[in-house]
Protein backbone atom coordinates (compact mmCIF):
# COMPACT_ATOMS: atom_id res chain seq x y z
CA UNK A 1 0.00 0.00 0.00
CA UNK A 2 1.69 3.66 -1.01
CA UNK A 3 1.99 5.86 1.91
CA UNK A 4 -0.58 8.46 0.35
CA UNK A 5 -3.13 6.06 0.23
CA UNK A 6 -2.36 5.17 3.88
CA UNK A 7 -2.30 9.00 5.21
CA UNK A 8 -6.08 9.37 3.58
CA UNK A 9 -7.66 5.94 5.84
CA UNK A 10 -6.13 8.28 8.84
CA UNK A 11 -7.78 11.00 7.84
CA UNK A 12 -11.28 10.18 8.71
CA UNK A 13 -10.40 7.90 11.52
CA UNK A 14 -11.58 9.16 14.69
CA UNK A 15 -8.53 8.33 16.89
CA UNK A 16 -6.12 10.22 14.72
CA UNK A 17 -8.20 13.43 14.06
CA UNK A 18 -7.22 16.25 16.40
CA UNK A 19 -9.17 16.78 19.04
CA UNK A 20 -9.03 19.67 21.51
CA UNK A 21 -10.96 17.52 24.24
CA UNK A 22 -11.64 13.51 24.94
CA UNK A 23 -14.00 12.36 26.88
CA UNK A 24 -12.30 11.21 30.36
CA UNK A 25 -12.76 7.10 31.70
CA UNK A 26 -14.86 6.94 34.03
CA UNK A 27 -17.12 3.47 35.50
CA UNK A 28 -19.27 3.03 37.96
CA UNK A 29 -18.03 1.66 41.40
CA UNK A 30 -19.36 -0.07 44.51
CA UNK A 31 -17.88 1.02 47.60
CA UNK A 32 -17.99 -1.53 50.84
CA UNK A 33 -21.33 -2.83 52.00
CA UNK A 34 -23.44 0.02 49.70
CA UNK A 35 -25.55 -1.05 47.35
CA UNK A 36 -25.63 1.34 45.28
CA UNK A 37 -23.31 2.44 42.17
CA UNK A 38 -20.97 5.40 42.24
CA UNK A 39 -19.09 7.29 39.50
CA UNK A 40 -15.54 7.28 39.44
CA UNK A 41 -12.57 9.09 37.29
CA UNK A 42 -9.91 7.17 36.49
CA UNK A 43 -7.24 9.06 36.86
CA UNK A 44 -3.87 8.68 35.32
CA UNK A 45 -2.07 11.83 36.70
CA UNK A 46 -3.16 11.19 39.74
CA UNK A 47 -0.84 9.89 42.96
CA UNK A 48 -3.73 9.07 45.69
CA UNK A 49 -7.39 7.85 45.15
CA UNK A 50 -10.39 10.72 46.09
CA UNK A 51 -13.62 10.49 47.68
CA UNK A 52 -16.01 13.13 48.04
CA UNK A 53 -17.03 14.04 51.50
CA UNK A 54 -20.76 13.26 50.60
CA UNK A 55 -19.72 9.34 49.53
CA UNK A 56 -18.12 9.41 52.67
CA UNK A 57 -20.98 10.22 54.51
CA UNK A 58 -23.17 7.86 53.61
CA UNK A 59 -20.72 5.16 54.03
CA UNK A 60 -19.10 6.53 57.55
CA UNK A 61 -15.89 4.34 56.97
CA UNK A 62 -13.25 4.84 60.14
CA UNK A 63 -11.31 8.26 59.12
CA UNK A 64 -8.13 9.60 59.74
CA UNK A 65 -8.27 13.05 60.06
CA UNK A 66 -4.75 14.31 61.94
CA UNK A 67 -2.56 12.61 58.74
CA UNK A 68 -0.99 15.93 57.99
CA UNK A 69 -1.34 15.56 53.71
CA UNK A 70 -2.22 18.47 51.26
CA UNK A 71 -3.27 17.90 47.84
CA UNK A 72 -1.31 20.43 45.22
CA UNK A 73 -2.84 20.16 42.05
CA UNK A 74 -1.97 20.63 38.28
CA UNK A 75 -3.07 24.41 38.57
CA UNK A 76 -0.60 24.70 41.49
CA UNK A 77 -3.05 25.12 44.00
CA UNK A 78 -2.70 23.10 47.54
CA UNK A 79 -5.59 21.91 49.29
CA UNK A 80 -6.18 20.51 52.89
CA UNK A 81 -8.02 16.96 52.09
CA UNK A 82 -10.59 16.30 55.23
CA UNK A 83 -9.29 12.50 55.80
CA UNK A 84 -7.72 9.49 55.07
CA UNK A 85 -9.96 6.09 54.66
CA UNK A 86 -7.87 3.18 54.93
CA UNK A 87 -8.98 -0.42 53.27
CA UNK A 88 -12.27 0.10 51.92
CA UNK A 89 -13.33 -2.57 50.07
CA UNK A 90 -13.89 -1.66 46.53
CA UNK A 91 -16.31 -3.65 43.73
CA UNK A 92 -16.40 -3.72 40.02
CA UNK A 93 -18.22 -6.97 38.31
CA UNK A 94 -16.82 -9.49 40.22
CA UNK A 95 -13.47 -8.16 41.00
CA UNK A 96 -13.23 -6.67 44.77
CA UNK A 97 -9.85 -4.73 45.45
CA UNK A 98 -9.55 -2.48 48.89
CA UNK A 99 -8.59 0.60 48.52
CA UNK A 100 -7.25 3.78 50.96
CA UNK A 101 -9.04 6.77 49.80
CA UNK A 102 -8.13 10.36 51.07
CA UNK A 103 -11.47 12.20 51.79
CA UNK A 104 -12.18 15.66 50.17
CA UNK A 105 -14.55 18.33 50.39
CA UNK A 106 -14.59 19.53 47.02
CA UNK A 107 -14.00 16.97 43.98
CA UNK A 108 -15.21 17.01 40.03
CA UNK A 109 -16.36 13.54 40.74
CA UNK A 110 -17.87 11.63 43.53
CA UNK A 111 -14.78 8.95 43.31
CA UNK A 112 -11.57 9.68 42.03
CA UNK A 113 -8.92 6.66 41.26
CA UNK A 114 -5.51 7.23 40.66
CA UNK A 115 -2.31 5.46 40.29
CA UNK A 116 -2.86 3.38 43.48
CA UNK A 117 -5.94 1.97 42.15
CA UNK A 118 -4.58 1.59 38.39
CA UNK A 119 -1.47 0.05 39.35
CA UNK A 120 -3.30 -2.93 41.96
CA UNK A 121 -6.13 -3.40 39.44
CA UNK A 122 -3.04 -4.25 37.05
CA UNK A 123 -5.63 -2.20 34.44
CA UNK A 124 -5.68 -2.31 30.96
CA UNK A 125 -7.02 -0.29 28.43
CA UNK A 126 -7.38 -0.67 24.55
CA UNK A 127 -8.50 2.34 22.48
CA UNK A 128 -10.22 1.82 19.13
CA UNK A 129 -10.05 3.31 16.15
CA UNK A 130 -13.45 5.01 16.46
CA UNK A 131 -12.66 6.88 19.57
CA UNK A 132 -14.16 4.00 22.09
CA UNK A 133 -12.34 2.65 25.00
CA UNK A 134 -12.59 -1.03 26.66
CA UNK A 135 -10.72 -1.34 30.24
CA UNK A 136 -9.76 -4.88 32.13
CA UNK A 137 -8.92 -5.24 35.85
CA UNK A 138 -7.80 -8.16 37.51
CA UNK A 139 -8.11 -9.53 41.26
CA UNK A 140 -5.44 -9.48 43.49
CA UNK A 141 -4.84 -13.01 42.89
CA UNK A 142 -5.76 -13.59 39.41
CA UNK A 143 -9.04 -15.77 39.26
CA UNK A 144 -11.26 -12.87 38.55
CA UNK A 145 -11.19 -10.39 35.51
CA UNK A 146 -13.83 -7.95 34.30
CA UNK A 147 -13.74 -6.02 31.22
CA UNK A 148 -15.86 -2.97 31.01
CA UNK A 149 -16.47 -0.01 28.41
CA UNK A 150 -15.24 3.01 29.73
CA UNK A 151 -15.78 5.22 26.81
CA UNK A 152 -18.56 5.31 23.55
CA UNK A 153 -17.37 5.87 20.73
CA UNK A 154 -17.87 9.40 19.11
CA UNK A 155 -18.55 10.36 22.87
CA UNK A 156 -20.31 13.64 23.13
CA UNK A 157 -17.66 15.41 25.26
CA UNK A 158 -14.92 14.64 22.50
CA UNK A 159 -14.71 17.83 21.15
CA UNK A 160 -12.53 18.31 17.61
CA UNK A 161 -13.62 22.02 17.45
CA UNK A 162 -12.53 24.61 19.55
CA UNK A 163 -16.10 26.98 19.55
CA UNK A 164 -19.00 28.41 17.79
CA UNK A 165 -18.73 31.66 15.69
CA UNK A 166 -21.19 34.66 15.43
CA UNK A 167 -23.46 33.02 12.87
CA UNK A 168 -23.27 29.93 15.18
CA UNK A 169 -20.79 27.67 12.81
CA UNK A 170 -18.48 25.20 14.64
CA UNK A 171 -15.04 26.15 14.17
CA UNK A 172 -12.97 22.65 13.44
CA UNK A 173 -9.31 22.33 13.58
CA UNK A 174 -9.29 21.14 9.89
CA UNK A 175 -12.07 23.37 8.31
CA UNK A 176 -11.90 26.86 10.45
CA UNK A 177 -15.31 27.83 9.05
CA UNK A 178 -17.63 24.68 8.45
CA UNK A 179 -21.26 25.36 9.50
CA UNK A 180 -22.57 22.18 11.27
CA UNK A 181 -25.71 21.07 11.93
CA UNK A 182 -27.67 22.80 14.67
CA UNK A 183 -27.95 19.49 16.50
CA UNK A 184 -24.19 19.44 16.40
CA UNK A 185 -23.67 22.36 18.22
CA UNK A 186 -25.12 22.01 21.74
CA UNK A 187 -22.27 22.09 24.32
CA UNK A 188 -23.05 20.15 27.50
CA UNK A 189 -22.74 21.96 30.78
CA UNK A 190 -21.26 20.10 33.23
CA UNK A 191 -19.95 21.77 37.00
CA UNK A 192 -17.99 18.58 37.46
CA UNK A 193 -15.62 19.41 34.25
CA UNK A 194 -13.92 22.68 33.12
CA UNK A 195 -15.74 23.79 30.05
CA UNK A 196 -15.24 26.11 27.38
CA UNK A 197 -16.15 30.24 28.28
CA UNK A 198 -19.03 31.72 26.93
Amino acid sequence: MARDEVNEDMVDNHYTRPHWARATTEMLVKLGERKETVVALIDHGSEINLMSTEVYKKGRWPINTNHGWKIHAATKSTEDLYGACPNIPMMIGNVEIDQHFFVQDSTSHPIILGKFYIISSRMETKVFDNGAAFSRIRSLDGKKAVQFLTIRANHERNRDSLGEDASGCKRSVNSPKKCMPQEERKVRICKRRVVRSP
